[in-house]
């Protein structure tokens, strides 16, 4: 029994054991922007449906490349006719019944068509590579909307540990009023502006928790994550000095280098690309093709017979004259005593051929339609063009407004951070100023605002020039992290 008891006890500790170190792992379980945008890139619904483009873009490639080889194809039917009939393996008349089985193999290979096809898997191969650039892009514009998601739930996050904050300093304002009022040193009413304060302050952090609440939701949205599984970010401070140190970019260097690492830019130049390859195949339709094909064939017919058995016989024979008089001869002749139907694989055999030709198609007349098709490609062309140009125009107003974005939302950073540090200063003097009793509870109470206006005013504007430096380092195809 004692050492039953004992193995039990050890059994319970190591269970207790287990239960709290697995809920330990799970609660440790912080996600960080990079854990967010891997995931993503694996469980993300948008990204899926790319990848799946992606394959069709492959399989497009695939079709115009497989194109250019030989087809073959087998046949056979069986046709049974009455009446009197052709016999297809002996090309005699007979009158009776008939039934006929044939079968075929056959290739076909188009050896010239004014490089057409050559053209084809070309212009497919450059919208392969525009499609899985476009793709990239699809991909890299999820991982900026996580990103804003991330910050904007950090952002609320601080925003709220400011509120608990001001709550405090609120409650501690009414706690010291309140015993001011108990040893009658300030009048009872000096206490209601101060609960209203520690209200309102509550109010707030509720609707700080609401909006945290509202932008995790977006971001599970974004990563399909189960609405009901644990989900937790890495919430530790984050720094805007990083962002600080990067508000002097070159606006030529800055668009040269995005012109070499944006997806988007690739895909419009490849889109061109493979437009011009439009024209060269609408010229081909104009150029005369040349087609090789092979068959083999063979037939069965239920009428074919194999004599055997043969002997010699006299056959009475007519058709001499002698002395102007008609004489009947004999001949020799082998003559079948028995015979029997040809077996199928035997006919199949006997009656295998083959067949080769080559095929000249040159085109003289087609309604217009060679036309129409080269005006089509050269519109294609030109639609090309002018989508690239607008897409470079577009990148470069963009990054004209990244760039000033940047340069504000720093300059509103360092204005905040000096505002905060006055308020803090003229705060910290009217509390002095409150506990030698030369000023209202209503000053200290204002200047208590006006400097959590401030904090809050300093946290949006440094989560924005953190979200500005992110925009800059999406064009710039950097990755997008909080290191």
């Amino acid at each position: 029994m004692n050492k039953q008891k004992k193995y039990s006890i050890l059994f319970f500790y190591s269970l207790i054991f287990v239960v709290l170190f697995t809920t330990q792992n799970h609660a440790q379980k912080l996600w960080t922007l990079k854990d967010c945008l891997s995931y993503a890139t694996e469980h993300n619904l948008r990204i899926e449906a790319a990848q799946v483009a992606k394959s069709n873009g492959e399989l497009q490639r695939q079709e115009a490349h497989q194109a250019r080889y030989p087809n073959l194809f087998a046949g056979t039917g069986f046709n049974y006719n009455f009446g009197r009939n052709i016999d297809p393996t002996t090309n005699d008349f007979v009158p009776q019944n008939l039934g006929n089985n044939g079968l075929n193999l056959s290739t076909n290979v188009l050896v010239y068509n004014g490089g057409r096809l050559r053209q084809e898997y070309e212009q497919a191969l450059l919208m392969e590579k525009a499609n899985n650039a476009s793709i990239e892009q699809e991909i890299q514009d999820v991982h900026l909307e996580i990103t804003l998601a991330y910050l904007t739930i950090l952002f609320e996050t601080e925003r709220r540990r400011n509120s608990v904050e001001q709550r405090s300093l609120s409650q501690n304002q009414l706690n010291r009023v309140q015993q001011l009022i108990e040893v009658e040193q300030s009048p009872e009413a000096d206490q209601y502006e101060w609960i209203a304060q520690v209200a309102q302050d509550e109010q707030q952090i509720l609707t700080n928790e609401n909006a945290i609440e509202v932008a995790t939701y977006q971001l599970r949205n974004l990563l399909n994550i189960d609405p009901e599984e644990d989900f937790q970010l890495d919430i530790s401070s984050i720094s805007a000095e990083a962002a600080e140190e990067q508000v002097n970019f070159d606006f030529a260097d800055t668009y040269a280098r995005i012109l070499k690492v944006r997806p988007e830019v690739a895909a419009f130049e490849l889109t061109e690309q493979a437009a011009e390859k439009g024209i060269g195949i609408a010229k081909a339709l104009y150029l005369p093709s040349l087609t090789f094909g092979a068959d083999l064939f063979t037939n069965y017919s239920t009428l074919a017979s194999t004599f055997d058995d043969f002997s010699v016989k006299r056959i009475p024979t007519e058709g001499i004259f002698i002395n102007n008089e008609a004489v009947t001869y004999e001949r020799e002749q082998m003559v079948p005593n028995t015979s029997f139907r040809t077996p199928y694989g035997t006919q199949l055999e006997q009656n295998l051929g083959v067949g080769l030709g080559v095929r000249l198609n040159i085109p003289i007349y087609s309604r217009g339609l060679k036309k129409i098709s080269m005006q089509r490609a050269e519109n294609n062309l030109l639609l090309a063009r002018n989508a690239n140009q607008q897409s470079l125009k577009g990148l470069e107003l963009q990054l004209q407004q990244v760039l000033a974005d940047l340069r504000t939302a720093h300059q509103q950073y360092e204005a905040g951070e000096r505002q905060v540090e006055f308020l803090q200063n003229a705060y910290d003097n009217m509390e002095q100023r409150f506990e030698l009793g030369m000023s209202n509870s209503y000053d200290l109470l204002d200047a208590q605002n006006r400097l959590s206006q401030g904090n809050n005013q300093l946290t949006i504007a440094k989560y924005d020039l953190l979200f500005r430096n992110k925009i800059l380092d999406f064009y710039l195809g950097e990755e997008l992290d909080m290191e």
